[in-house]
C-alpha cells in the first residue's frame, strides 16, 4: 500500500510539475504548479520530515502560490497571454531527458543501499512546535498574517486604481 502512494505522489508530483512547463496558459501554469508544491510536501511527510512537508505547504502553497494567482489575476489584459510558453522541439527534449534519466535510475536502484536513520523512527515532534507557534508566538504569528492580509488588500486597490485611470483614458 505505501509503494502505491509513493508511486501516486510521485505522478501527481511529476505530472503537475510537466503541466507547469509545458503549459501554453499561464493561469493553468500556476494552477498546476499547486500539485506540484503540495505533491512536493507528500514526499517529505512520507519520508517523516513532517515539519518540512507543512512548512512547504503553508510557505510555498499558502503563501507565495496565492501571491502569484493574485499577481496574475489582477494583471490587465491577461486573456492575450495565452502563448506565454511555446513548445519549442518538445521531442528533443523528450530524448534528453530519456538519456538523462537512464543513468540516474540505474544509480538508485542498482547501486545505492537505501537504510532508515534513527531520527526517522521517533516519533514526531512537530505538536510541539504547533503549540509553541501557537501559544509562545501566537501574537507575532497573527500580526504577520494580518500585514500580509493588509498588503494584498493595498495591492487590489493600488491596481484597481491603475485599471480604471487607464480606462477612462
Amino acid at each position: 500500500m505505501l509503494n502505491f502512494v509513493v508511486a501516486l505522489v510521485f505522478v501527481i508530483t511529476v505530472g503537475s510539475a510537466c503541466i507547469v512547463a509545458f503549459s501554453r496558459n499561464l493561469i493553468y501554469s500556476v494552477f498546476a504548479l499547486i500539485g506540484t508544491f503540495l505533491g512536493v510536501a507528500a514526499s517529505f511527510i512520507l519520508l517523516s520530515a513532517d515539519f518540512i512537508g507543512l512548512t512547504q505547504v503553508m510557505v510555498y502553497a499558502g503563501g507565495i502560490l496565492v501571491l502569484t494567482i493574485f499577481a496574475v489575476m489582477l494583471t490587465s489584459k491577461i486573456e492575450s497571454a495565452q502563448e506565454t510558453n511555446p513548445l519549442f522541439n518538445w521531442k528533443a527534449v523528450v530524448v534528453l531527458m530519456g538519456l538523462l534519466m537512464g543513468p540516474l535510475l540505474y544509480l538508485i536502484f542498482n547501486t545505492t543501499k537505501w537504510h532508515m536513520s534513527s531520527i526517522a523512527t521517533h516519533e514526531s515532534r512537530i505538536t510541539d512546535l504547533g503549540e509553541v507557534l501557537l501559544g509562545k508566538y501566537l501574537l507575532p504569528f497573527e500580526l504577520i498574517s494580518v500585514l500580509l492580509l493588509m498588503s494584498m488588500i493595498g495591492a487590489a486597490i493600488i491596481s484597481r486604481r491603475q485599471v480604471k485611470g487607464s480606462e477612462e483614458k
